[in-house]
């Protein structure tokens, strides 16, 4: 049988687990989550960023409400940007959650996104007054 010792020192080496405490000070999970630009256009390119900071972070994840999410690993960061593009296909409002997980922790953050169906067109139709 083979040893798993091998699966699992990689593992607490990201964690710091195998190296015993720690020289740097623990830092308090914090985070920010933005959407450029809001509101948007149907199928129009939002780009969403989390900035996000703690003492050993695992990952951060976009839950979009429409069906659609994104995951990022930064295992044993203790900061992290991510900047995710996505695109909505149907106006509305969108409920969209940003989960940024720690070790031991865990940070949520939303925003209403608004797709404007006015703007879905991508065109306008001229209004035309003839006065005769």
């Amino acid at each position: 049988m083979q040893s798993k010792r091998f699966l699992i020192y990689p593992l607490l080496m990201a964690t710091g687990l195998a190296c015993g405490p720690s020289a740097l000070e623990p830092l308090p999970l914090e985070a920010e989550f933005t959407a450029t630009p809001n509101p948007a256009a149907v199928a129009q390119e939002v780009t969403f960023v989390i900035q996000a900071q703690g003492t050993n972070l695992l990952s951060l994840q976009i839950e979009y409400g429409d069906g659609e999410d994104d995951l990022q690993s930064v295992v044993g960061s203790r900061t992290a940007r991510w900047s995710q593009p996505h695109t909505f296909a149907e106006p509305g409002q969108y409920t969209v959650t940003a989960h940024i997980n720690e070790l031991v922790d865990t940070a949520t953050r939303t925003i209403t996104m608004t797709i404007d169906p006015a703007a879905s067109a991508g065109t306008s139709i001229p209004r035309v007054f003839v006065v005769e």
